[in-house]
């Protein structure tokens, strides 16, 4: 019943592509993981993934790429 709600953007329904705010029914089971996470866990590792973006970004300045960010062991923990 929650995904009914936007089913429209998704690709496989007729919807738009990704490039055009369109989603894909890939991203369905790393969103209900995050539902099912709760609030409190989800705001702690947005608080944690925005501390390394700055860190990066002080160190790298106009050099900073997400490729970076990425390549981090603490985000990558977070991902997983």
């Amino acid at each position: 019943m929650l995904v009914e709600q936007f089913v429209e953007l998704f690709v496989e329904k007729g919807g738009p592509r990704p490039s055009q705010g369109g989603l894909s029914y890939d991203i369905l089971p790393g969103f209900f993981h995050a539902l099912a996470l709760g609030a409190d866990l989800l705001d702690r590792y947005r608080g944690r993934c925005n501390e390394i973006v700055e860190r990066l970004q002080a160190g790298a300045g106009d050099d900073f790429d997400w490729a970076t960010y990425f390549d981090e062991s603490e985000i990558n923990e977070i991902l997983i």
